[in-house]
């Protein structure tokens, strides 16, 4: 056999060796590791949900802003009606007071 062949073995025996001296705390690191992937896909999934009551809620928020923006006008419009028969009788009664 030749010297680089039992170095790759002795290079790797070396590895299983140390990993097996550290396999508790590779096993910890792994499980904390899945842990810390199942808590992420459990926030994306809460995050995909959220964001599709989000946009579901803007098709009522348009309406309802549409809605608002109409009856302003409208609000608008009747003040306006109101303020120029205030001015008209105001004005009857400037003139016959002078």
């Amino acid at each position: 056999m030749k010297f680089n062949t039992f170095l790759i073995a002795g290079l790797l025996t070396a590895s299983a060796v140390l990993l097996y001296e550290k396999k508790d705390r590779v096993i910890a690191q792994l499980s904390e590791t899945k842990n810390s992937i199942d808590g992420i896909q459990t926030s994306l999934a809460n995050i995909k949900k959220n964001i599709d009551i989000i946009q579901s809620q803007q098709h009522i928020l348009k309406n309802l802003n549409q809605e608002l923006s109409y009856k302003g006008h409208v609000f608008n419009n009747e003040i306006r009606a109101h303020i120029n028969e205030i001015k008209n009788i105001s004005a009857k009664y400037q003139t016959t007071d002078k």
